[in-house]
């Protein structure tokens, strides 16, 4: 599985960090605000074998979408703040990718027949 994770603050770097040690897991897409280098090093501290560090502004639709086109993820991992779920959520039913996040958001709750339609998840906190 190839996984997309977005926000690499906190929760973000320990999700990148559960993933590292997941079987199921090949290759993690870790994407954030900040300059690649600055990804880099805030992953650095343990061997990162599966993790490719890229920019993304996570509010900004087409470039989210440009980069799930790019690189082909099952499932979007959002540690974004709360108030950029719901647009990455819409965009990962749009793309047919499963959606997952740390944040309670009652909004998602509108994409429920969307994702059916899909075959895709969306699993808030």
């Amino acid at each position: 599985m190839k996984a997309l994770v977005l926000g690499l603050g906190r929760q973000g770097k320990a999700v990148v960090h559960d993933l590292e040690r997941s079987s199921i897991v090949r290759e993690i897409i870790a994407a954030d605000l900040k300059s690649t280098d600055t990804i880099r090093s805030r992953l650095k501290t343990v061997a990162h074998k599966k993790t490719r560090a890229v920019q993304v502004d996570g509010a900004d639709r087409h470039a989210l979408a440009a980069l799930i086109e790019r690189y082909r993820p099952q499932v979007i991992i959002c540690m974004l703040p709360p108030a950029l779920g719901f647009g990455v959520a819409e965009t990962a039913v749009a793309k047919g990718i499963s959606f997952v996040s740390s944040s309670y958001t009652e909004r998602l709750a509108a994409l429920d027949e969307a994702p059916r339609r899909r075959g895709v998840s969306i699993l808030p906190e």
